[in-house]
């Protein structure tokens, strides 16, 4: 849970930032595309909510990873340290 307001900073910024945004975004502007609507419709808050999922999710993902990755590699570190002979 402590990884958790990651992915809401992320969610809000790209919801925000597609909202602000006058250009379409990946993969938001698919929205469009595939229900066959018109832009200026309820389509495109649906497509800003589904860019912050979409954007938020990535970046979660990567920070998940890169922290298990510094963690072990700190881990590793620390033990490695202990079991050097002292001479």
């Amino acid at each position: 849970m402590k990884d958790s307001p990651i992915f809401v900073v992320f969610f809000v910024f790209f919801t925000l930032a597609t909202v602000v945004a006058p250009v379409p975004m990946f993969p938001g502007n698919m929205i469009y595309i595939w229900f066959e609507m018109s832009p200026m419709s309820y389509a495109f808050y649906i497509s800003a909510i589904i860019n912050g999922i979409t954007y938020g999710l990535v970046a979660w993902i990567v920070y998940v990873l890169a922290s298990k990755m510094i963690g072990k590699s700190t881990s590793e570190e620390m033990a490695g340290g202990e079991k050097k002979p002292k001479t």
